[in-house]
């Protein structure tokens, strides 16, 4: 009986490596405080934008507002809407690699702002305000997450290198860091898929 007990006594059976592959899940779907932080400021950073947008913004001079072709959506199609997002997703993601999150954040405040304008613009042409969030809405919120998010995680890298100079982590650049940002990155480039097949196939389909 005793060896038994032995046996099944936790010091005896062989553990698992602290670093296996278990504890990397909670730490995936789990994000870290900075980049939590992060996103919440760039959010609150394009909304700002938008505000700014509807309050100081004006509609293009060059071209009447109340002509068609101003809103025309006919060039718009689910492939050019991916590759501008995508392109905004990567820049967005570079210049917080590179500049720790100062450019994207502007860039982010400029896209609010652009938005901004765009609803001014259509509210002068008298479309209403259902219309326009139905048109904005469904695929701009997944859309402005996917962007907050990969400004935020561009700030990973250069946060781990600052840390390591500054003695507080042991290794320049962690593992599981490396798969944090990848799997956030990746997170960010199918949101902007299936914003932009929301925008193709719905937001275009109501507007006017």
């Amino acid at each position: 009986m005793e060896y038994m007990r032995s046996l099944l006594d936790s010091r005896v059976l062989p553990r698992r490596p602290r670093n296996f592959l278990y504890p990397y899940p909670m730490q995936l779907i789990r994000p870290s405080r900075t980049v939590r932080s992060l996103v919440g400021i760039n959010l609150g950073l394009f909304l700002g934008g938008v505000s700014a947008g509807l309050i100081l913004g004006v509609p293009d001079q060059g071209m009447s507002v109340s002509d068609p072709s101003y809103y025309s959506v006919e060039s718009l199609d689910f492939f050019s809407i991916l590759w501008n997002n995508a392109q905004v997703t990567v820049l967005l993601f570079l210049t917080s690699l590179t500049l720790l999150w100062i450019i994207g954040a502007f860039l982010l405040v400029l896209n609010g702002y652009v938005l901004g304008t765009t609803i001014l613009a259509a509210r002068a042409t008298g479309c209403s305000w259902l219309l326009i969030a139905m048109t904005t809405l469904p695929h701009g919120a997944i859309e402005v997450f996917a962007f907050a998010l990969s400004s935020a995680v561009g700030v990973v890298l250069p946060l781990q290198i600052i840390n390591y100079l500054r003695g507080i982590n042991d290794r320049l650049i962690s593992r599981e860091s490396n798969v944090q940002t990848a799997t956030y990155l990746a997170l960010s480039f199918i949101l902007i898929v299936v914003a932009a097949w929301i925008e193709a196939t719905v937001s275009l389909s109501v507007a006017p």
